[in-house]
């Protein structure tokens, strides 16, 4: 179950991640109990808007993963403790407190009763303990002592077929090959922690022949590193750092065409994460190293988007875990490179510049990982903007020259890089009266981190107005400083279409992805939306109030409720022609389709008007600027205009919304890399079959 964050650090507590959100749900189902106001048929005035505004409860989840798919699961519940419960052990059952019998109920079970809370192993808050035997067999000369549990072997399962190495490979760039020692030490790294476990042993004669990692590590440099790039791909060596190599295979698996790669790549992060804390027990000063972090990025990016759900919820319990070690190794306070010392050779200074910079986008890298939390899960980031103090990341292009002399070329004029901007001088140009200030800015990157860092901002203006500081501040500073945000955010839009006939594929591919966030940023822009969407889909006890305030939030302001079906429609329009397998677009998907299902419905009152003109929404603007005013004028005034949307004639009439949601689900289906698309896929039909079951139009809100 993934885990929730506690939404007042006021209130912080020490608690297993899986257990936090099941808290919560249970004091929520003793409150709709005890309190008349809290009932789905309660009156709206009487609710109490904190019931959907609490983090803890939107950020869990786990309702999205399939938990009867087991086949995506290397270990079993009873791994995480070290332990293997086997039926055929009799000494061995009642050695053994059953996982499934000590662990918190998901919120997916909040109604069953744990009927071990009435042992007597209540006293240790039902911890997983070893309890003594009597006896274990007939004759046994330690009567009180605790045998040993049988060893369990975990087998890593196979990639691809037999006979790989004899196939012909077609690369995408020139990489260090793995060679015999390498490849023999990928494999000891695996083994490490269970050489001295004796309860799990670990069987990896199927791992990959060198040719298939060489592949793996290939397909992430082409595809996944571009968004996450932290390694430096011209002198990466796959001998130098094995857990780092280890965790860019696993994500590159995901990518390969090989038989059973998604399998070995839940199996093969599970193996990592295991070495990882291995190395940590073994040595604290591994924490604050930056393979440390490099790998914990690689496996946390993985676990989100894998479809596992085991693999979701240590990601999200790790991330605070990564912003803290990275605080401690000071990677949010690095400085601009310094001037060569004399008598370095041109090799020498580029090397030093490469480990520098190295630094600042790890550093970097870790903000964009914790930040993306915000409005990908609807959850608070562990930085805040305050804590980021450092240049901003050099261009692409001199982090991945090839050489010395190839980076040298890029700035004939000095022997030094050129230096960064920081991050809040370049913001505030947006905000003093500065002439364009986005013409100023020519490297994407920087464009991209001050979207992400105002759309960061616009979570925790979001956040005060569910906050009782909200109340007693006078005037509010939640729509002032929201509407001054997203202005800033639309300023930095562009037209897709036009851009791409004049730039590169990975120049489009980081546009596309800013785009995709200045669109995502208006749907956490527009009032609590965002906050009331979970409990609504989930259909719980707590359903029928977040419907019924949804349906208040769109008549409080129906331009709003437009703006938010437009940029919907274009976030899925942008995908459906510009995907780029990018980690978190499953998310971006799913976002956007359920949203807009669910408004489209509250437009009531425009949806029964004579329609004169046709208005496709997902159409892309060409650059004309005609299409944009159109989009415009309709957001602003409404009128009499027949919506339309791929796949969907008319998003006015009775069956749109199964429409759109058969729509996204398309979409979803066309993520082939990432396992997160076929749960989000099966969330996304089951929330469309829902629907065609409800036949009044007041029903029509999922």
């Amino acid at each position: 179950m993934p885990p929730s964050q506690s939404p007042d650090s006021s209130l912080a507590q020490v608690c297993i991640p899986a257990v936090s959100g099941s808290c919560y749900v249970a004091n929520e189902a003793a409150t709709l109990d005890a309190t008349p106001g809290l009932q789905p048929q309660a009156p709206l005035e009487n609710l109490l808007y904190t019931t959907f505004d609490d983090m803890d409860f939107n950020s869990n989840l786990d309702w999205m993963l399939d938990e009867s798919d087991t086949g995506n699961n290397l270990f079993s519940p009873s791994d995480i403790f070290g332990y293997s419960a086997s039926s055929d052990t009799q000494c061995f059952q009642s050695f053994l407190i059953s996982a499934s019998q000590t662990a918190v109920s998901s919120p997916r079970h909040f109604d069953v009763v744990d009927s071990h809370m009435n042992t007597p192993d209540q006293a240790l808050g039902g911890l997983l303990t070893p309890q003594p035997q009597e006896t274990c067999y007939t004759g046994d000369p330690w009567p009180v002592e605790t045998p040993r549990p049988p060893q369990r072997q975990i087998s890593l399962p196979a990639l691809g077929p037999q006979g790989f190495a004899n196939r012909a490979i077609t690369r995408f760039s020139s990489i260090t090959a793995v060679d015999t020692r390498t490849w023999h030490g990928l494999q000891k790294c695996l083994m490490l922690p269970f050489e001295h476990n004796r309860f799990q042993s670990l069987d990896i004669a199927q791992f990959p022949a060198k040719e298939m990692l060489d592949d793996c590590i290939d397909l992430f440099f082409a595809h996944f590193h571009p968004m996450l790039d932290v390694v430096h791909q011209p002198t990466f060596d796959p001998s130098k750092d094995l857990v780092v190599t280890l965790s860019i295979i696993s994500v590159g698996a995901c990518y390969s065409d090989f038989s059973g790669a998604k399998l070995f790549s839940i199996a093969l992060s599970e193996l990592v994460r295991k070495l990882l804390v291995f190395m940590a027990e073994s040595d604290r000063r591994f924490v604050r190293t930056r393979s440390y972090v490099t790998a914990q990025l690689l496996q946390g990016t993985h676990g989100y988007c894998s479809g596992s759900e085991r693999l979701f919820e240590l990601s999200e319990s790790c991330r605070g875990t990564i912003t803290h070690h990275a605080k401690c190794m000071g990677l949010f306070r690095a400085d601009n490179p310094e001037n060569p010392k004399p008598g370095k050779t041109l090799d020498e200074t580029w090397r030093a510049w490469v480990d520098a910079e190295g630094l600042r986008r790890l550093g970097w890298a870790v903000y964009k990982y914790d930040a993306s939390v915000a409005y990908l899960h609807n959850n608070r980031p562990f930085l805040s903007t305050g804590d980021v103090n450092l240049p901003l990341p050099a261009s692409v292009e001199h982090w991945g020259a090839e050489s010395g002399q190839a980076w040298a070329a890029l700035h004939p004029w000095s022997q030094v890089c050129p230096s960064s901007p920081r991050l809040r001088p370049t913001i505030r140009s947006f905000f003093d009266n500065t002439q364009r200030p986005l013409e100023n800015i020519v490297v994407e990157e920087h464009i991209f981190l001050i979207t992400l860092t105002l759309v960061r901002m616009l979570w925790t203006l979001k956040e005060i107005r569910s906050s009782p500081i909200n109340d007693l501040v006078s005037p509010p500073v939640y729509d002032n400083g929201r509407q001054t945000l997203l202005q800033a955010l639309d300023g930095m839009m562009v037209s897709v279409v036009p851009f791409s006939k004049l730039h590169t594929k990975a120049e489009i591919d980081r546009v596309v992805h800013r785009m995709q966030l200045i669109h995502v940023a208006h749907l956490y822009g527009a009032g609590d939306l965002m906050n009331w969407l979970w409990p609504s889909l989930r259909d719980g006890p707590e359903a029928e109030n977040a419907r019924e305030r949804m349906r208040q939030w769109s008549n409080e302001d129906m331009q709003r409720s437009r703006n938010v079906v437009y940029h919907c429609a274009q976030l899925l329009g942008l995908i459906r022609h510009y995907p780029n397998n990018m980690p978190f677009e499953v998310f971006l998907i799913f976002h956007a389709g359920v949203v807009l299902s669910c408004i489209v419905p509250l437009l009531e009152a425009e949806m029964f008007r004579e329609r004169t003109t046709v208005l496709h929404l997902d159409q892309l603007d060409s650059g004309d600027e005609l299409l944009f005013k159109r989009h415009d004028d309709w957001v602003k005034n409404g009128g009499n205009t027949q919506l339309c949307l791929t796949g969907v004639p008319s998003l006015c009439s009775a069956g749109a919304r199964r429409a759109i949601l058969d729509q996204t689900a398309l979409l979803l289906r066309r993520q082939k890399v990432w396992g997160m698309a076929r749960n989000l896929t099966k969330v996304v039909l089951s929330l469309g079959a829902r629907s065609a079951e409800m036949q009044a139009p007041e029903e029509q809100l999922i």
